[in-house]
């Protein structure tokens, strides 16, 4: 059985299974989002992993491109300068060992960027209502957020998860707020009806 899993920012998920070859491991997307609009830094990195086996069996290494290194599957890091970072991270297992690479500018100006992702919670992958879903923030140089889950209903946390109780469709927004810039982002998120079982 293969697995598909998400490593966010410490929340591990199985997300869905296939059938794959025994040993395969993939990184499908690596992200993160980055807190403060000036130094210090903290960098929340988001992993995405294909992989066939025993999760036990899988290791990470992250360089962070400053002489410092982690293990962990979803690692915070602080950087204290503003210079751009290469950032690698590897996985391996006992069949094989895949690297990937990504590029973190720190330079000024920081100007706010507002983006996330989502993910349907409780394997409702149908987004049959009432749907939870789990929201993964990847701003940039942002100090606050407000969320806006188009059904009247809002947060200010870095990370909300909310439950959409009806079928429609919402538009979900984001605003991230850095000193006097307000920047926001939207996307539609469909909730649907539950088919009535014939």
């Amino acid at each position: 059985m293969k697995k598909i899993i998400i490593l966010a920012f410490g929340i591990s998920v199985l997300l869905f299974s296939c059938k794959g070859p025994e040993g395969y491991v993939d990184i499908y997307r690596l992200d993160y989002r980055i807190e403060h609009s000036s130094a210090p830094y903290d960098v929340y990195f988001y992993l995405n992993v294909d992989y066939y086996g025993d999760a036990n069996d899988l290791e990470v290494t992250w360089d962070f491109g400053d002489g410092n290194t982690s293990n962990e599957a979803a690692p915070i890091h602080t950087y204290y300068d503003d210079k751009v970072y290469n950032v690698t991270v590897t996985l391996k297992n006992y069949e094989t060992t895949v690297t990937k690479q990504l590029s973190i500018d720190l330079t000024t100006p920081h100007t706010p960027i507002a983006k996330f992702d989502w993910y349907p919670l409780g394997n409702n992958t149908n987004m049959f209502a009432p749907a939870e879903v789990q929201f993964i923030n990847l701003s940039r140089f942002a100090d606050s957020y407000l969320w806006d889950f188009g059904d009247e209903l809002g947060s200010t946390e870095t990370e909300p998860s909310h439950i959409f109780e009806n079928p429609n469709y919402y538009y979900v927004t984001l605003k991230v707020y850095s000193g006097q810039d307000t920047v926001e982002t939207t996307q539609e998120i469909d909730v649907n009806e539950v088919s009535a079982v014939k």
